[in-house]
Parts: structure tokens; sequence; C-alpha cells
């Protein structure tokens, strides 16, 4: 009888279980609970709306996701690709930059920072920061626009401080971070904001925090509705709801126009 070494099986199974990938992380909020985040100083939680600053403060707020996630493959400088979408919102406002939040990776949670911190800020424009120090790319906030007749693109620029919703998208793979932002409600622009060559192994660690920093200038009180984050799935986000969302905007009074019939009758347009 022909008996099969057993130290073959020992190696199919040796391969099998360290080619299995790095657990994914998948997560997404249409409306967000106290359970789902870390919340700091004016950072709170009402109606499943997350407000991050309020209109008497002028210190910096932070909510995070609840524990680190994995963001390179362990023992490798590779960071993992990621994808995450958000919606937010801030009050109307006189002041185009008085609005001031970021999405940020940060090993610390704490308010001072560390040398890990990678973030993306937005209030007038849109800017790629790490460490604090280095802007790495600038736009100004608003999407573009391409014409079904003849593939041809032009600007929209926006006011993010008209308390319309918006929803910003971020995804980074092979090195290269889109950013793309619009109004809620529109189609995703085919064309990103921002599409930055940007490798992230020398800023990123292991595990990091990934949440939402902002700065109140003591008149902003900045919102976030929902939030979806991945580093699997890069088509999560089309599933946030865009429907029966709160928004700052308050309707003008409108006087009622009529028509004319006749000198006794008059009939709504």
């Amino acid at each position: 009888m022909v008996k099969h070494p057993k130290p073959l099986l020992f190696v199919l199974m040796f391969i099998t279980m360290f080619s299995q990938p790095v657990s994914s992380v998948d997560f997404m909020f249409n409306g967000l609970n106290s359970t789902d985040v870390l919340l700091y100083d004016r950072a709170n939680i009402s109606s499943r709306i997350l407000t991050l600053t309020d209109e008497t403060s002028f210190a910096a707020s932070r909510a995070f996701y609840i524990s680190k996630i994995p963001t390179k493959i362990p023992n490798s400088s590779r960071v993992l690709p990621f994808s995450t979408s958000f919606f937010f919102s801030a009050p109307p406002s006189m002041n185009r930059y008085s609005f001031n939040i970021a999405f940020a990776f940060t090993t610390n949670t704490d308010n001072h920072g560390t040398n890990s911190d990678f973030s993306i800020g937005f209030s007038g424009g849109v800017v790629v920061d790490f460490n604090n120090l280095v802007s790495v790319s600038y736009h100004a906030a608003g999407y573009w626009l391409t014409s079904d007749f003849d593939g041809d693109q032009s600007f929209e620029e926006l006011n993010l401080n008209n308390g319309e919703n918006y929803q910003l998208w971020i995804d980074y793979a092979d090195s290269v971070l889109n950013v793309t932002i619009f109004p809620i409600g529109i189609k995703r622009p085919k064309h990103p904001l921002l599409n930055v060559p940007f490798n992230l192994s020398d800023v990123f660690e292991d595990e990091m925090y990934v949440g939402f920093i902002s700065s109140s200038t003591g008149y902003q009180s900045g919102r976030i509705l929902a939030w979806s984050f991945s580093n699997s799935n890069f088509r999560l986000s089309e599933s946030l709801i865009t429907s029966g969302l709160l928004s700052f905007t308050i309707p003008l009074f409108t006087i009622p126009r009529f028509r004319y019939i006749s000198k006794d009758r008059l009939l709504p347009e």
C-alpha cells in the first residue's frame, strides 16, 4: 500500500492560512448613534445627527469611529485602499470660510494630533494635509459638470455655508487620492474635484482612527448626517439614503401669485 506524504497537506494548509485577505472594514450609518462614534469636546449626537461644533464655542471638536481600523497590510508598507463618503451641512452664513471641518486619519484621538495625522479639510475649498503642516493639494469647493452632448466640462463652484446638504466622496487606491463633492440629489460627477498622486505609506500606521475634526469660529455648527467607509467595497457609499434628510435651509416666505380671469375672479397660478 502506497502512503502519500503528509507534509504536502501541511504546506497546502499553511499557504491557505496566510493567503487570506486582511479583515475588511465596512460600515454605513444612515444617521449616527452614540454607539457608533467616540465623541470629544463639543461634539454631540441628537436625532441621529452628529453636530461637531456649536455656535457659542471656539474650541475644536472631534468624532471618530468607535475603534481603530487596519490601514496597512501587516508586515508591509502597502496602504489598504479605502472609500468613504458622508453627508454634511452648515448653517447659512455670509462668511463662506467660517465653516471648518476635516475628515481625518490619526493614531491618537487627543486634541494635539500625532506625527501620523492625515486629513482632508474643506470650508471655502478642499485641501489635503498631513501632519497638520504640509498642504499637498487645494481646490475651490465645487464639482465638474460634463455635457451629454459634446463631453465638454464646466466647473460649478459651491458655497458650502448656505445651509444645503452636500456629499463628499474620498477614494484612495494605488497611491492615488480622489476627492469629489457635490449637492445631494444630483448624480455623482464622473470627474473628481481632486485627483492627487500621493503615497500614504510614510504617513499611515498599521492601525488608525478615522473620523472628523472641526474647529468653530463661534458662529457656525457643522453637521454630519450620514457616513460610510469601506476598504473592500468602493460602491458601498451608493447605498447611503439621500431622501428625507434634515437641512439648515429655511424656506423664504413667498407671496401667492394669481391669474386674472375677470374683474371679480382670480385663480391661483
